[in-house]
């Protein structure tokens, strides 16, 4: 049988006073890998973020259409009184199509949308109203960047329903609703935003202005979810913004 020596190791000892320049090289870009490998997840996250932000507006979209197919016409931007001020908004309207039936049993439409009862479902804001990727918005505090675009010959003209029918100028090239990240309101209030208020949003800053970095995300009619560049012309603006002004509009 062989005979097997056992080799026993010597103890390295190193005494050094530090490190050389190459180890510190080799450590600063182990660190660099690290902080790369960290931010990496946080990218990944926002831009789940931002895409949850047009999944929460399509549900919107497929809302409105459902609310449609019960009653001919999408919702109007307000419900008036009788002197025609607006006392209760769309998105209030929409709550039995966003599974909140129950919370919509809640509201009284005989007292305003500020009213002592309504106040409190007002600060139970569903969630389909929060834009996710807007650091800014809270469920705390209630408010909506979701809104109508309205104004005279829009999808959303004050107190009036409009239907597909209406519609002439095409289904995908005219909004719906679209995101105001500047001017969040309270989501039962009935108030939205203008085609010549979201020309200046996205004419502004979007860094200030809003949390996506190329512009903001509008609903058309057909129920398609896009966003809107910051760089589109006053002009394409309002052609897409009226249901039937017969203007030729080029997306491209």
């Amino acid at each position: 049988m062989p005979a097997f020596t056992k080799q026993v190791a010597r103890p390295l000892h190193v005494c050094r006073a530090g490190l050389t320049l190459v180890e510190v090289v080799i450590i600063a870009a182990l660190l660099a890998l690290l902080a790369a490998l960290i931010a990496r997840p946080w990218e990944v996250t926002r831009g789940g973020i931002r895409h949850s932000c047009k999944n929460q507006l399509k549900q919107i979209a497929l809302a409105l259409h459902n609310y449609h197919e019960d009653y001919g016409c999408f919702p109007p931007a307000y419900v008036a009184d009788e002197r025609g001020r607006p006392m209760h908004s769309w998105r209030v309207l929409l709550l039995p199509y966003v599974d909140e039936l129950p919370l919509y049993k809640q509201y009284r439409f005989d007292e305003p949308w500020d009213g002592p009862n309504n106040l409190k479902v007002g600060a139970q804001m569903p969630r389909i109203y929060l834009c996710p990727d807007d650091d800014r918005l809270s469920f705390r505090a209630a408010t909506t960047t979701y809104m109508a675009l309205t104004g005279p010959g829009t999808s959303f003209e004050a107190n009036r329903c409009t239907g597909i029918i209406d519609i002439r100028d095409g289904l995908e090239t005219t909004l719906l609703v679209v995101e105001s990240p500047r001017s969040p309101v309270p989501w039962t209030k009935p108030v939205d935003v203008s085609p010549a208020s979201l020309y200046n949003l996205l004419k502004s800053t979007p860094r200030t202005s809003t949390p996506h970095e190329e512009g903001v995300n509008v609903v058309w009619v057909d129920g398609r979810v896009t966003t809107l560049p910051t760089d589109v012309s006053r002009a394409t603006l309002n052609a897409i913004s009226t249901v039937a002004g017969g203007e030729s509009v080029d997306m491209r």
